[in-house]
This record gives C-alpha cells, structure tokens and sequence, in this order.
C-alpha cells in the first residue's frame, strides 16, 4: 500500500520536474539574446536545407521524365526514358502531375486553387 502511494505520488512531481525543465528552456530562448539567435540559426538552416532538398527534387523529377538533369538546355530532342512517347510526353508529363497535384491540393490547401494570389 506505501508502494503504491509512493508511486502515485512520484509521477507527478516527474510530470512537473519535465514542465520545469521545458519550460526553462523555452525561457531562455525567448528571453536571452543567444537563445533567439541560437532559434534564427535553426530556422535558417533548417529554410537552407529545405531549398536544397527542393532544388534536388525538381532536378530529380527532370531527370526522371525526361532523361536530361536540365532539360531545357536541352533544344527538342524526346524523352530518353519514354521515347515510345515522341513529343505526347509534353502533355503526358503535365496531366501525370495534375493527376498528382489535383487531390492535394483540394485536400490539403484548398486556398491555393486557382490562379493568382489566394484570397
């Protein structure tokens, strides 16, 4: 019976021994100098890493569809992974990521249809 009144009392004092700790942190990086900039150096990394992850995606995606890194330099010349296509893969390309491009946006940000800025 002590074990489990101990127990019980134990957790809680664990539960706000992790608030106190979180919560000093979060303190020093709003409150102290270093903290904000130690916040703004993970954010700009982070944006940093994000933009080169992106950037290889869309030359991934390029080399995926049509067979060059930068297609465009390229002049009219088919696609090296879908020459059965001929020229139909400008338009099979484009619907293949409508089809894809479609569905998330009218699930996920249904403020970004359209064209333009959203409203």
């Amino acid at each position: 019976m002590v074990t489990g009144q101990t127990s019980s009392v134990r957790a809680p004092e664990q539960a706000g021994e992790a608030r106190t700790w979180w919560g000093g942190v979060t303190g020093w990086l709003r409150g102290n100098r270093f903290g904000l900039f130690f916040v703004a150096l993970l954010v700009g990394v982070g944006a940093g890493l994000g933009a080169v992850v992106f950037r290889n995606l869309i030359t991934a995606f390029t080399w995926l569809a049509t067979g060059h890194a930068s297609f465009g330099q390229q002049g009219r010349v088919p696609s090296a992974h879908l020459p059965w296509l001929g020229w139909g893969f400008f338009v099979v390309i484009p619907v293949l990521g409508g089809l894809l491009y479609g569905p998330l946006i009218y699930r996920f940000a249904r403020e970004a249809r359209g064209h333009g800025c959203p409203r």
